[in-house]
């Protein structure tokens, strides 16, 4: 348990700059203390400054700022302008717009670290990026990297009002305003402009939407321009909301007729007198012709006509307007079912599509109603083909559940940006669309309502920063990962303690699925109260009356027809491909079921269940999966900072409280609505409760709730009494025993009742209402909980007394008594060995004191490996149709039936390790899905997260990476291949620094694998197991080991990174695009090894291309040339291999192996196999491609048996010659330590077996 952690209020957000674990900071040990700013601008300053107190913080040492280059190493900020001037030989990549080039360099001689940008805000962004790295503990041996922003557009709104209130606000008062004006004190305003900074924000609407038309006055423009002085030094641009109707009101004109000379004229003249003030301003926001704002309609005109009038007087100054497309008529007849506001945007837009000035940005929800919890994506953004777009993501929960309750927005956003809108009849995704790259616009992109406020942690609630900081990500990169960005977020802000990052990191990706359960599943919408607070739950209030959230609920069925053919038509305003998905019941999602159809509630979904017991079920999974928040979180004690710990907690408790109070307010309404009970009995009955108004009262009087599903039985007791506390008693009838007790009472905010629990007279509890609900009256937004654990006996009297305060009557509902759940079993923590430390652990259970050591790779080393052909010793191969017993396998049944498990259980106990009997399930999440060119051919590309279930042992979390991308002109399901591969960021670097390296004539394996129609996959093995024996008790080994070190026969990292491989292919079979019968595995190197493994254990792959494998690959490991199995078996690569393993390296040598490579190799018969080698006068002979040969010609016999041809060759062949008339096929080419010249030869061979069109062919070609 680490020791006790200083307190933390949570205002450094993700900038905390925490010190680094010393194994972490090791790496960073050359990082230049020197800080050099190439000009001494604001903002270059600022990220001087910026790094030097980052990397102090982080590293423990001293960093200074330096004033210009020397013949010191530094790390250099500056523009590519300034690098020219400074260090000319240096010759920067292309960088567009806010992009930023970081990169590991020599200038003037010395090793250096570049933060490069086209501008400065660009330099500001690379510094922080560079410090973002290093709070991750990533590597920066290769740094080389260059980012661009995905859109020029990154802004966030706040709706702060100048008294200082925020509307949707929920984290305290404006940081820029009170009392009318601009705060004095803009400490806060500057932070936060260097939170938005650090994550790539460039512009920052500071005003509410619904906007003071004061903002714009001459006494109030120069206070705005000391926010603007806060800003600039962060590159963050000031802009404002305006009322549209201010030239009347604050102008002196008597109409704001956007056509009218007049009011163009005081446009024209306000907007030059702010840019005179801010010369960088950015422009305005325009809310009108909704929700009462006076807009152009007024006078007859249109939003086009609006828009034009102010963007004509920003033009000159490079100004922009975004104007806002949620207009809609809140008076509609809601008895009309034809009417339907989810089709106002389209409406009022797409006929204007065109008619918008190019500075004109329209600004888009990212749904067609209002923020819920789930909605479709809007059409309107593949309507406006000649319209600059953007889209509006709501950062403030105001829906979803008000900062009190944890919802991880980033999921629902990356749902709508992947979406493909098939603009044109094209594959067209909203990210694309918003960004401007789909229709070619200059400007677009990402507008987050965020509206943080003064509370020290910005949001309100602990853990609710990660959407803003998500937002910001997705924002600059909308192909990022959500996982990997709440993981960033997390560690960022909490540290990288395993248990609290898996934790955290698990709870925030299931929050916005569990709000969801609870409060409106199936697309109905939240349910809250909608003419009210948005808060609590509110079924009834969405339904007749003239704001459009109707979910059209009577006693037969639920859901809004939007449909065409028998409803409002909403689906038509979609693409006909999009449309036809919606307009059918049957291709509905379930999770948009209600929003597009009105179905019976009997109707089955997809599950089986029908929609009434669905939302049944719903609710209370939700329920109980919000309570589990509590109990995650509850590990976490002593790991995390005492005030955040507590500060979480509270909310999370309360959260668990609100969803019972959601749950049983929705499934009492549908039960009272529709008549139809729950088929498991729980809705309408409660037996672990006793209620307030059924107990012995003393002053406490009962009465009605209204809404009354937001009471328990629709009834609570209140204390009217001003001067004396009531109080309610019943007996305790249940065993004696440890109990958990909820007691659920009303907490209004007009007051702060004060409440004591006793039993028998002895006060077991006392607290203050005083948590200051949005409630207005008593119901679902002011019910809350005490939860308590304690020991009742047999008998007692339970008492609670209420003492009202103000306009707070100390209201109860009722208290439920329950048996407490047993605590959480204790879980072993991680142990943390050095590879050399697990390698002596290993042999100290073999009993060995030490290991011959293998030979040197270098050959001019006194020991260096023999590769002289001449000196191999003899060796005898193990015969693999041979039984232990000595008898002889002549049939393929025996094969398959006893030799084979044998060679199975020898590689399993003596070299890869067993695979564990219980391994946890594996979750496929698609994080990105894009179409894009490889080359000429069109592909779409999908980006997976396979995450591991880690719910038994949180302190691991494995998330695999894998990528899958398919020719996007198919017509059918494509044959693949999968690679083990690296990083992409390490191949970018590398192929950067090692440009010969790169096909000569363009064409990378991918696009000859297109070239044939298939499709390619890249599974990253290091992201299933690490590739360090220091890594054994993490990744997949120590998740299913429980962080606890291996036994003798446990897997290694080839075998896992084959399961990983495995687990891929589970994928490939649920993804219609992939035809999993036709999926290949290739690997070079270690990865080779692994590819060969994968083919030895899963039988489903139909082909391997096996490259450079050498020991533990197809080298014959009994043969003394090149590599030995003394190398593997050493503390640098033991950790591919079981333990038992190590002692073949002494006491025993590899003659005494049970097995060897030529029977690895046969364990992949009768399916196809080819070997690569390079030339042993580049590669060199460590990898041995005589003995790989040699491995490929001894597994014969076993393709002869099972009816199929072996490699047809004994004699090691020339260079350049393919051996590929059998099904084993071996080719070793001129170059070096690659697959890349052998990829032809292989996809020829491949080929053979991929042309066949029908089953029968390909299962006779490729396996038994």
């Amino acid at each position: 348990m680490p020791a006790l952690l200083p307190a933390e209020s949570g205002e450094d957000a993700w900038l905390r700059y925490s010190r680094l674990e010393q194994r972490v900071a090791q790496q960073y040990q050359t990082i230049p203390s020197a800080v050099v700013a190439l000009g001494n601008s604001p903002a270059l300053l600022n990220a001087q400054q910026e790094v030097i107190r980052g990397a102090s913080g982080m590293l423990d040492r001293p960093f200074r700022a330096a004033a210009e280059l020397s013949s010191e190493p530094a790390i250099i900020l500056g523009t590519t302008a300034a690098l020219h001037s400074a260090a000319s030989d240096v010759q920067p990549p292309q960088i567009q717009g806010d992009g930023f080039w970081l990169t590991k360099r020599q200038v003037r001689g010395v090793d250096s670290i570049l933060v490069v940008g086209l501008t400065e805000r660009g330099v500001l962004y690379g510094a922080f990026a560079l410090l973002r790295r290093i709070a991750l503990g990533e590597s920066i041996e290769y740094l080389d990297e260059v980012q661009q922003p995905y859109a020029p557009l990154r802004w966030i709104d706040q709706w702060d009002n100048l008294d200082g209130r925020i509307e949707r606000g929920y984290a305290g008062p404006s940081v820029f305003f009170e009392n009318g004006s601009v705060r004095g004190d803009l400490t806060r305003a500057a932070e936060y402009a260097r939170l938005l900074a650090s994550v790539g924000i460039n512009g920052c609407t500071v005003n509410n939407v619904n906007a003071d038309p004061r903002v714009l006055t001459p006494e109030f423009l120069p206070q705005l321009a000391r926010i603007a002085d806060v800003f600039r030094p962060w590159g963050v641009t000031l802009s404002l909301s305006v009322d549209f109707s201010s030239p009347k009101v604050i102008g002196g004109l008597d109409t704001f007729d956007p056509v009218d000379s007049r009011v163009q004229a005081w446009w024209s003249g306000k907007v030059d007198e702010i840019y005179r003030l801010i010369p960088d301003f950015g422009g305005f926001v325009v809310k009108a012709d909704s929700e009462g704002r006076l807009g152009p309609a007024t006078y007859g005109r249109t939003p086009a006509d609006a828009a034009n009038v102010i963007a004509r007087a920003l033009k000159p100054h490079h100004g922009i307007v975004f104007y806002r497309a949620f207009v809609y008529n809140h008076h509609l007849d809601w008895t009309n079912l034809k009417n339907d506001r989810a089709k106002a945007a389209y409406d009022n837009f797409h006929p204007l599509d065109g008619k918008f000035d190019d500075n004109v940005i329209i600004q888009i929800k990212h749904g067609p109603i209002d923020f819920q919890v789930r909605e479709p994506v809007s059409p309107l953004f593949s309507g406006l083909e000649k319209t600059n777009e953007a889209i509006e993501l709501q950062i403030t929960q105001e829906y979803l559940g008000q900062q009190r309750h944890l919802c991880f927005l980033p999921p629902m956003w990356k749902q709508v940006l992947d979406f493909d809108l098939h603009a044109n009849h094209k594959s067209s995704f909203t990210k694309e669309i918003v960004a401007g790259k789909t229709y070619r616009h200059p400007m677009g992109g990402f507008v987050g309502v965020a509206n943080v406020g003064m509370e020290p942690n910005w949001l309100g609630h602990p853990l609710a920063m990660a959407n803003l900081y998500g937002f910001a990500r997705l924002a600059w990169n909308p192909d990022l990962g959500v996982r990997r960005i709440v993981e960033e977020w997390t560690r960022l802000t909490f540290g990288s303690d395993p248990l609290v990052v898996n934790t955290i990191v698990n709870m925030q990706l299931a929050s916005w699925n569990v709000y969801e359960s609870y409060t409106g599943p199936l697309g109905i919408g939240t349910l809250t109260n909608i003419v009210g607070t948005h808060y609590g739950p509110g079924v009834e209030s969405s339904e007749r009356n003239g704001w459009g959230q109707w979910h059209r609920a009577d006693h037969d069925g639920v859901g809004m027809d939007r449909t065409v053919a028998t409803g409002t038509g909403y689906t038509a305003q979609y693409s006909p491909e999009v449309g036809k998905i919606y307009e059918s019941l049957k291709s509905t999602p379930d999770e948009l079921l209600l929003f597009f159809h009105h179905v019976a509630y009997t109707h089955r979904l997809s599950s089986g269940k029908t929609v009434i017991q669905h939302i049944y079920d719903s609710h209370y999974d939700g329920a109980e999966r919000a309570h589990q928040f509590v109990r995650d979180w509850e590990r976490l004690k002593g790991r995390v900072d005492g005030e955040r710990y507590q500060a979480v907690l509270d909310r999370l408790e309360y959260q668990s409280g609100h969803a019972i109070v959601w749950r049983d307010a929705v499934t009492n309404w549908f039960l009272r609505l529709s008549g139809i009970p729950d088929v498991a009995g729980r809705v309408g009955h409660y037996r672990e409760r006793v209620e307030a108004d059924a107990m012995q009262l003393n002053a406490y009087t009962p009465l009605d709730i209204s809404p009354p599903e937001t009471a328990s039985k629709g009834k609570a007791v209140e204390c009217t009494s001003n001067t004396k506390s009531c109080a309610a008693e019943f007996t305790f009838n249940g065993s004696a025993g440890s109990y958990d007790i909820d007691v659920q009472y009303f907490d209004m905010p007009s007051g702060e009742a004060k409440y004591r629990l006793l039993a028998d007279g002895n006060v077991l509890s006392e607290w203050t209402a005083n948590d200051r609900f949005p409630a207005r009256q008593l119901d679902g937004d002011a019910s809350t909980r005490r939860q308590l654990r304690l020991v009742l006996h047999t008998g007692e009297k339970i008492r609670i007394e209420g003492l009202p305060d103000g306009g707070d009557p100390a209201a109860l509902d009722y208290v439920e008594i329950h048996p407490s759940a047993a605590k959480l079993a204790s879980l072993p923590e991680p142990v943390h060995l050095t590879s050399d430390q697990d390698h002596q652990r290993l042999l100290d259970l073999l009993h060995i004191t030490s290991l011959r050591p293998g030979p040197s790779g270098n050959p001019a080393a006194p020991n260096a490996a023999n590769t002289d052909e001449s000196k191999v010793p003899p060796y005898r191969l193990p015969n693999p149709l041979t039984l232990k017993n000595g008898k002889k396998v002549t049939t393929a049944d025996a094969w398959w039936k006893r030799r084979r498990p044998e060679i199975v259980e020898g590689f399993d106990r003596e070299i890869y390790g067993r695979l564990p009997h219980s391994i946890p399930k594996l979750n496929w999440e698609l994080a990105n899905i894009s179409q894009e060119m490889n080359g000429d051919v069109p592909v779409i590309t999908k980006k997976l997260n396979g995450h591991v279930d880690n719910s038994a042992y949180p302190f691991i979390g494995v998330d695999i990476q894998l990528t899958l991308s398919t020719p996007a002109n198919a017509t059918g399901p494509v044959p693949v291949i999968m690679e083990f591969g690296f990083t992409p960021e390490f191949l970018a670097a590398m192929a950067r620094r090692f440009p010969a390296a790169n096909p000569a004539n363009g064409s990378t394996w991918r696009q000859q694998v297109l070239a044939k129609g298939w499709g390619y996959a890249v599974v990253i093995p290091t992201t299933i197991q690490a590739d360090s024996g220091e890594g054994l008790t993490q990744g997949i080994i120590g998740l299913v080991n429980k962080g606890q070190p291996r036994g003798l026969d446990d897997w290694g990292a080839l075998r896992a990174w084959a399961w990983g491989a495995s687990r891929a292919l589970d994928y490939f079979q649920t993804d219609n695009s992939v035809d999993a019968r036709r999926v290949g595995i290739e690997g070079l190197s270690r990865y080779g090894k692994a590819a060969l493994v994968t083919m030895a254990y899963d039988r489903r792959f139909a082909i391997g291309f096996i490259g450079s494998s050498g020991e533990g690959g197809a080298k014959i490991m009994r043969r003394r040339f090149g590599e030995q199995v003394e190398n593997i078996a050493s503390a640098s690569e033991y950790h591919w291999m079981a333990g038992n393993f190590l002692k073949y390296a002494g006491p025993l040598t590899p003659n005494d192996l049970p097995v060897d490579a030529h029977e690895l190799i046969a364990l992949c018969a009768p399916r196809p196999v080819f070997i690569s080698t390079g030339a042993p006068t580049v590669e060199g002979g460590w990898v041995d491609a005589k003995g790989m040969f040699l491995g490929a010609v001894d597994a014969g016999p076993v393709y002869r048996l099972l009816g199929k041809k072996d490699l047809g060759a004994t004699e090691f062949p020339p260079l350049e010659t393919a051996v590929i008339d059998g099904d084993i096929a071996f080719r070793s080419h001129s170059g070096g330590h690659t697959t890349g010249p052998n990829w032809p030869t292989f996809l020829s061979f491949a080929e053979r077996y991929f042309k066949l069109n029908n089953e029968a062919g390909i299962a006779s070609a490729i396996a038994r």
